[in-house]
């Protein structure tokens, strides 16, 4: 009971920090639609839609495949599965960002930001930060630390909104009241880049606020156990893509369904502005931990033990409450599908695989775990 409690508790807390923060961005849209004009909230929300985008393909599935192989049975220190991802995300980042500064000029047209090739250089390094600490973040709720996950995320929404305020609406009132006191940083016409910059500091703050999470350790890499992590991610990946466009995809092409670009991208500040305030979203987390024994008979002592611990997540939107229900699983059949998972994960520790249909192995040769499959084999013919 006590263990139940636990999960309980830690699911929600990772849960209602990923919500909470959600609605306080939420929040933001009605100040972005009263102090800009729908074209250039446009251009805010085409970047943002093309940086969602990116973070999926920068993380290409790693926060899951270390889940896995952090509790891979060949794989004994999660430190180096640790250690062996945040060396690729670093690497593949520090190459995006490179790349897009290289192509900056077109990639800012590509992204209706013009000249203003300053938004799409903080949003590059912004989004490449975020993607790096994804994991980070993923080995916290690992190591069983949501109070730290959660107070994390809070503070780092705290400082993107509190930017966001400051910028937004204290300076204009000060630079009418008083311009002397920011006139050395605050430039009024900077309009939606002050919206960038203060992602970008949130970024920043997100790396050093999780200094402590890289370090304490010995860096190295595995190719071999990288090489298994990607070829165990792309399909992740795959499907993360197809998810993201799946709610990006509209506003991507909405301004290429114009003759005119201006009107295209005033377009997609107004269709983004009603999807913000109109969307639902839910989120499931179902964390898991448990330890299975095998039992025969006439032994009291357990053949064998298996100690268990994974997570299963669901997130989906909708635009409204009753199409929300259908996409995503009720909390009963959450549980059941946990359950199922779990154990599809664990029965191949107790019984015979067939493998090539040419023959039975056993995961363990011992003569217990022959005399387990004799007895299971004898329960099933009875």
């Amino acid at each position: 009971m006590a263990g139940i409690k636990s999960l309980a508790k830690d699911t929600a807390i990772y849960g209602l920090s990923s919500i909470i923060g959600r609605f306080l961005n939420w929040c933001l849209v009605p100040l972005y639609t009263q102090m800009f004009p729908a074209d250039e909230y446009g251009v805010v929300t085409y970047v943002y839609s093309a940086v969602a985008l990116a973070l999926i393909v920068l993380t290409y599935g790693m926060e899951t495949g270390f889940f896995r192989f952090a509790n891979h049975e060949r794989y004994k220190d999660p430190l180096e599965v640790y250690s062996t991802a945040l060396i690729s995300l670093g690497v593949s980042s520090t190459v995006f960002v490179a790349m897009i500064l290289s192509f900056i000029g077109p990639v800012s047209d590509a992204l209706h930001a013009g000249s203003h090739h300053d938004y799409i250089v903080m949003m590059t390094v912004a989004v490449a930060l975020d993607a790096f600490t994804a994991l980070p973040f993923s080995y916290l709720r690992y190591a069983k630390r949501p109070l730290r996950f959660a107070s994390l995320r809070l503070v780092n929404i705290a400082v993107n909104i509190g930017l966001n305020l400051f910028f937004i609406l204290i300076c204009p009132w000060l630079w009418e009241c008083a311009p002397g006191w920011i006139a050395w940083f605050y430039d009024p016409d900077f309009g939606i880049g002050y919206i960038f910059l203060a992602n970008l500091v949130s970024s920043v703050m997100n790396v050093v606020l999780l200094v402590p999470e890289l370090k304490g350790f010995r860096w190295r890499f595995n190719p071999a156990l990288w090489r298994e992590m990607l070829a165990y991610s792309a399909p992740l990946l795959v499907l993360g893509v197809a998810g993201i466009m799946n709610q990006t995809l509209g506003t991507l092409l909405m301004p290429w369904l114009y003759a005119d670009n201006a009107e295209g991208i005033t377009a997609v500040g107004i269709y983004g502005a009603n999807y913000k305030i109109a969307i639902v979203m839910g989120m499931i987390d179902v964390q898991m931990a448990g330890v299975i024994r095998s039992y025969v008979p006439d032994r009291e002592a357990p053949l064998a033990t298996v100690h268990m611990k994974d997570s299963i997540y669901w997130a989906e939107s909708a635009d409204y409450m009753p199409i929300l229900d259908k996409v995503l699983p009720s909390p009963e059949n959450a549980l059941r599908g946990a359950g199922k998972y779990f154990g599809a994960k664990v029965y191949a520790n107790f019984v015979p695989h067939w493998e090539k249909e040419t023959r039975w192995y056993f995961t363990g040769m011992g003569s217990r775990w022959k005399e387990a499959s004799v007895y299971a084999g004898r329960t099933a013919c009875a």
